[in-house]
């Protein structure tokens, strides 16, 4: 296979950190950030949930006794003792420890194969805690379906949720920048966006990534929605808590929008059928405090049976209007069909035969863009537009020319400035290419430009605005056909 050109414009410097607290917004208890250490314990393994199936909705569609129900249980989980393992900062941490650097006895969890399971199985707990708090065992979280199109009988997927905003309420956090008016870019979590990236990881790796390479929902939907509530214009410099991996589990936010991931897993099943999960994947396994105080060791196999060991599943989005590249996702999201007295008919996804692509002397169905030891200081976030076949690319290139492959957003795990971000993380990303530029790239024989381009938001929001500075590094880009 031929050299692939490389042309790289990282022309950034270190991002400047904001003040530690936001004005008018008192530090939570336990303190300093970064001390996240969880407390000690012998784990049980998880035996699996007995109790009913609940039913995760769309926040827009709860009653308001759901609503009122919701922000009661965070309230009582705000109220437990700093000491309670279960309470709303000690489950904070868990992130923290886990997804921030300061756990050095195990990996971190977002950069690689755990992305998916470890957050499954982390909502899950929460979720139990939460249902125990309020008494009510058929509690579920709700998710954020911020890339569910609006239609005209349920509107504003991409502004934040109307029950996170205002006070006193204890759905809501002072560090957010968002307001009630903010709205995301629909380029950036929009269902044109998720589809592509479920239509087009539709293998196992893709998706989910391998114990060295990221989920393929990780940089790009998942981050963005983690920058933008911390500054919805300005996302970088990042800001707590959503912003920072370190701190961001202290939104009640980040559960619905965590939530929404988790589900988008159902949906690529929905498509694409349950795949083999390989053994060392569902070997995973990691401990968290339960509804009963006890730490509990849980498996990434858990999570994957999702509707047998952990009780739950999805209802459908909140939208009158079907979804382009989603068929029947709220009737086969679900692994089990509930059969009721009357005959049902159910109609089997067809998949057309996969086209093959041949470079040098490799063949497979895929072509593949490869980011390697993608590397940025702890407390530093960035955001990269890799564009392939356009050699000219600039912060301002957009994607007219529909060579814009991915828009990678970093979320740091440490809080910028407080003094112990003195080490880096580094992650591998695979981008797999539409079928139209896939066989540009086969014609050419693998020989085009990769342009990775940092860009920053304009006053507007918009994402065309060149950074200051960065400090990100990469090795050389390479295109594989798998």
């Amino acid at each position: 296979m031929r050299s692939t050109v490389f042309a790289v414009v990282l022309c950034l410097a270190v991002v400047a950190a904001p003040g530690l607290w936001a004005q008018g917004c008192p530090p939570p208890p336990n303190l300093p950030i970064g001390n996240c250490a969880p407390r000690a314990g012998t784990p049980s393994n998880f035996t699996g949930d007995t109790g009913p199936m609940r039913v995760r909705k769309s926040i827009y569609t709860l009653t308001p006794a759901e609503i009122k129900e919701l922000r009661l249980a965070f309230q009582r989980l705000r109220a437990l003792p700093k000491t309670d393992p279960r309470s709303w900062l000690a489950q904070a941490n868990v992130h923290c420890w886990n997804c921030s650097g300061d756990n050095s006895t195990a990996p971190d969890v977002h950069g690689n194969w755990a992305f998916m399971p470890w957050h499954r199985d982390y909502l899950y707990m929460l979720e139990k805690i939460l249902g125990h708090l309020v008494e009510d065992p058929s509690f579920a979280l709700p998710y954020w379906d911020w890339n569910t199109a609006d239609t005209p009988t349920c509107s504003g997927h991409l502004k934040v949720p109307p029950p996170y905003l205002g006070q006193p309420n204890s759905l809501f956090d002072c560090y957010r920048g968002i307001s009630a008016a903010s709205t995301m870019n629909n380029n950036n979590v929009g269902a044109a966006r998720v589809n592509s990236i479920l239509t087009n990881a539709n293998t196992f790796d893709l998706f989910f990534g391998s114990p060295t390479v990221s989920a393929a929902l990780w940089p790009g939907p998942h981050g963005y929605v983690h920058l933008w509530t911390g500054d919805p214009v300005n996302l970088l410099p990042p800001k707590q808590d959503m912003g920072v991996l370190e701190t961001a589990a202290r939104d009640p936010l980040f559960w619905a929008h965590h939530a929404n991931i988790d589900r988008l897993w159902d949906v690529w099943i929905a498509q694409h059928g349950t795949p083999a999960y390989p053994a060392d994947f569902v070997a995973q396994n990691w401990t968290f405090w339960n509804q009963a105080g006890h730490l509990i060791r849980i498996t990434a196999d858990d999570a994957a049976k999702r509707a047998s060991r952990l009780r739950y599943t999805y209802a459908a989005p909140c939208s009158q209007a079907p979804r382009a590249g989603v068929a029947a996702e709220a009737a086969e999201q679900e692994e089990l069909l509930v059969l009721t007295p009357q005959p049902q008919t159910v109609r089997t996804a067809s998949h057309p035969p996969a086209r093959t692509f041949k470079i040098g002397g490799a063949t497979g169905t895929h072509v593949v863009v490869n980011l390697s030891a993608v590397t940025v200081p702890a407390d530093q976030g960035a955001i990269l537009r890799v564009y392939v076949n356009e050699a000219k690319a600039t912060a301002s290139t957009g994607d007219e020319h529909g060579k814009l492959v991915d828009e990678i957003f970093i979320v740091p795990g440490k809080t910028p400035g407080t003094g112990h971000d003195q080490h880096y993380h580094s992650f591998n990303l695979k981008i797999v290419l539409p079928e139209e530029l896939a066989a540009e790239v086969e014609a050419a024989k693998g020989d085009v430009p990769i342009t990775i381009v940092p860009v920053a938001a304009t006053s507007e929001g918009l994402l065309t605005a060149t950074p200051a500075a960065v400090d990100v590094k990469l090795r050389r880009p390479y295109i594989t056909v798998e």
